[in-house]
Parts: C-alpha cells; structure tokens; sequence
C-alpha cells in the first residue's frame, strides 16, 4: 500500500507547553522529529521509540510516544508527540505527528503531519477529527491566553 501524507499547520501559544518514522536526530542531536511516509508503519514507531528521552502512553485505539527538545531555557524548544492507530482502529495503520516549537525570534508554532498505509476514505476521516481537535485546542488556549494588543 502506498503512504498518503496529510499535513495541516496552526499558530499556537507557549502556554500550551506549560502543561506540558521519524527523522531520528544522534543522542548529541536536538532536533524536532519529522515524519517520513516512505518508512513502514512499525519502522516509524519503532524509530520513535527509540527517540532520546521517549515516553510511551496508551488510550483506547491509540498509542503515543512524546519526546521533547532537551536544551534548556526558554529561548528554542520544542515537543512532538507522535499518535499511532492501534489494530481495530478504523483507519488503522495511521500515525500523526503533532509538534509545537518556539522560533528563533519567539514565534510559537505547531504543525501536524500524518502518515496513512490504509483506506484513504478512512484516512481523510480521522485526519478531519484531528483538525477538528487541534482548531478547538487552538481556541480553548486563545481564550485563556489573549493576545495582547501591540503598543
């Protein structure tokens, strides 16, 4: 089966990180992970799994691997939290990737990408749930955290 990438970018708000395959970066490394279609569904688990600093957790239908950036301060950083279908899922084998990072110039901006070895149908379905997600996540953190008006 062919791999259909799904991308989809939004601003988000560094408040969001207080609550706090891909490209697999050396241990000396501190890159943001990407996603690469051309792997299979497992090697890019695998791969993240792998990732320095990687923690796992599960909820019904979904496995998640969260990595984050690990230089410290409040300059750059970055997370990345990697959602895969599990078997039984409907639009099993899919994987998304949601990251947030904080630009050189103090932008914060989230992007996510997605991988679908399955029925496009039902790959285009649950990546329209995650869009859904992330517009009402966007929402629910710009209203707790307005933009303030520039002086």
């Amino acid at each position: 089966m062919t791999a259909t990438a799904g991308r989809m970018s939004s601003l988000a708000f560094a408040a969001l990180l207080v609550s706090g395959g891909a490209h697999v970066a050396s241990a000396t490394d501190d890159m943001r992970p990407v996603l690469d279609c051309k792997l299979a569904f497992d090697a890019i688990k695998e791969t993240a799994l792998a990732l320095p600093g990687a923690e796992t957790s599960e909820k019904p239908d979904w496995d998640m691997v969260h990595v984050k950036s690990r230089a410290g301060g409040d300059e750059q950083w970055w997370i990345a939290l990697f959602v895969f279908t599990q078997k039984g899922h409907y639009a099993y084998p899919t994987v998304t990737l949601k990251s947030i990072w904080k630009e050189p110039g103090g932008q914060v901006l989230s992007e996510r990408t997605a991988c679908g070895y399955g029925d496009k149908t039902l790959f285009d379905k649950v990546m329209a749930e995650f869009a859904e997600l992330d517009r009402r996540m966007n929402e629910a953190i710009a209203k707790e955290h307005p933009a303030k008006p520039k002086q």
